[in-house]
Order: C-alpha cells, then structure tokens, then sequence
C-alpha cells in the first residue's frame, strides 16, 4: 500500500545577497537523483523572505528511510548546513489527496498553517471537515485565485519554537494565485468564514505563513531558479563570463527532440588557457559539480570570433 509523505525544511541560507532564490545546486541535484522523491519545491516565505522552505514530496515513508540509510545522507546532510546561517527545522506530513497536495505546492502562493499541542482525535477531524468543506465550496463558487487544499497530520511530535516541547501537530496547506486572494477569500462572506470555528480549538497554538515555491525537476528547464543561482555561485566576480537560458526549446543534433537549454560563455586568451585553468585545483574544479547535474547532455566548443563594425 503507498504511503507517500511530505517532508518540509524550513532554513535561512547563509548569503542571500548572492543566492536571492535557491542557493542548493548540488543539494537539489542529490534529491532530484533520489529514488523515491516525486517532486521537489523551494522558495522564500512572502512575511520573512530570510526564511526559505524545501518541501519534498515521498512517494513513501520508506523512501525517505532508505535515503536516510544510505552513505549519501550524512555527506548531502553536512553540504546543506555548510549553506546556512543556523540550524534547519525537518517535519514530515501525510497529506490527504496526493494530487491536491501537488496543486498546492505548484500554485504560485502556498498558505500553510500549522497547529500545534493538537487535541486528538478532535482536531484532526475538524481540519479534515475544514479543508473538504471549504474545497468542495471554493470549487463551486469558483473562488478567486483558490488552487487546491490539502491536510495531514504531521507524524512526530514538534514545537512552534525551537526551544520549545514537542507535541502532537498538523497542516492545513492551500494553494492561491496570491496572498492578495488569500485575504480576500477569508475577509468576507464564504467557505472560510462558513467553517472557520471548526479549526478555532482543539490546539494550543498555530502558526500561518505564505511562501512562493517553485518546483525543481530533473528537467533543466525546470530547473530555473537553481540553475541561476548555480551559475551566479560559479561566476561570482568574473567579468568574462556571461550564461543564461536560451530563448526557445534547441536539440543538440539535428533531428533531436528540442527542449529547455542553457548556456555559459567564457573569455580566455587562448584554448591553452582554459586546458590550464580546469586541468587543476582553483575556481573551476571547485566549483563544476554544480553544473554537472540537472541536465541531460552538453557540448563544450571553442571559437576564434572577430567583431565586425558598420
């Protein structure tokens, strides 16, 4: 029987100024290569853009276990923390309805409330009457910028603060066009204030914030976000380099199948220079793991260009 769950990650990266999006490259290209990992999303909180969020979708709990097992998880673990300005915060869900819960995590503005020291098995039951009910009447009224909700009991105990006792808790996860949609959508008459005292009690605390993921694939072109961040870590401060994503789908060979691209162009005097340059240690072996993943082929060509004047 699936028993697919939901692990989020809550973090602040270390340097924002120059990885304003997803500073993972590696750490995303790790998961991506995952057995077991359905689907990945990352992206800042909308109230506190320091704070991020890594929501990793498990077609099972036993995926995540042997990932957990394996010799790649200490090394992935340690590559994560050396990206951020403290500790990350894990919790995994087991959402109702798995193809709600992809709606929500691709919808451009994901709500998550989480409910803390939660009453069983009274809350629970109340947050799955909220989550259906509201649903089922934002589907029919068509809601403005409403995508999706999904909800789950989270399976071991956690604290609202860091330094708090752990309890019982659940999330209750919606997707929306905006935060905008958001505030209209519970500032008035309708499916959230019809059944809003259902999620009222039965916890002793709740937190509730937005956040804008975008959803990371094997597929470079999905890879959009990272990829760019990827490219800025490489070529922080190097006036002679240039990259960026081409404008249309292209194929490698002739009568391939064109899809997603991109392209990093470096200035050296001679071909000699680049052989020099990557043939030991210094900023190009440090640096090319990064860009060894999240795409399915590359071709590497060197060219003797003259500019031409009118």
């Amino acid at each position: 029987m699936s028993d697919p769950i939901t692990e989020f990650v809550t973090f602040t990266p270390r340097d924002l100024a120059s990885h304003p999006s997803a500073p993972f490259g590696a750490i995303a290209s790790t998961l991506l290569a995952t057995p077991g990992v359905e689907s990945l999303h990352t992206g800042p909180q909308h109230e506190d853009p320091a704070t991020h969020l890594l929501a990793i979708r498990w077609t099972s709990h036993a995926a995540f276990t042997a990932f957990a097992a394996s010799d790649r998880y200490t090394p992935w673990l340690a590559d994560l923390k050396a990206l951020l300005a403290g500790p990350p915060r894990f919790h995994q869900v087991r959402l109702a309805h798995a193809a709600a819960a992809a709606a929500v995590l691709t919808a451009p503005c994901t709500e998550i409330m989480t409910a803390y020291d939660i009453g069983r098995p009274l809350f629970p039951e109340n947050l799955r009457l909220f989550s259906e009910r509201m649903a089922a009447a934002c589907a029919a009224q068509g809601t403005r910028g409403w995508h999706a909700n999904a909800h789950g009991e989270v399976t071991t105990p956690i604290a609202r603060e860091v330094d708090g006792t752990p309890g019982p808790a659940a999330v209750l996860l919606i997707g929306w066009d905006s935060v905008e949609d958001h505030a209209l959508a519970k500032g008035g008459p309708g499916p959230i204030l019809d059944n809003i005292e259902l999620i009222r009690t039965g916890r002793k605390d709740v937190t509730l914030h937005h956040y804008n993921l975008e959803q990371l694939s094997r597929d470079l072109g999905s890879l959009t976000s990272a990829t760019q961040a990827c490219f800025r870590q490489m070529l922080r401060g190097s006036p002679s380099n240039a990259h960026g994503e081409v404008t249309t789908p292209i194929a490698r060979d002739v009568d391939g199948t064109p899809g997603p691209a991109a392209v990093l162009l470096v200035g050296w005097d001679s071909v000699e220079d680049h052989a020099l340059a990557k043939g030991g240690p210094g900023p190009i072996l440090d640096n090319i793991e990064l860009i060894r993943t999240g795409r399915k082929d590359v071709t590497l060509h060197h060219y003797n260009l003259k500019q031409l004047y009118m």
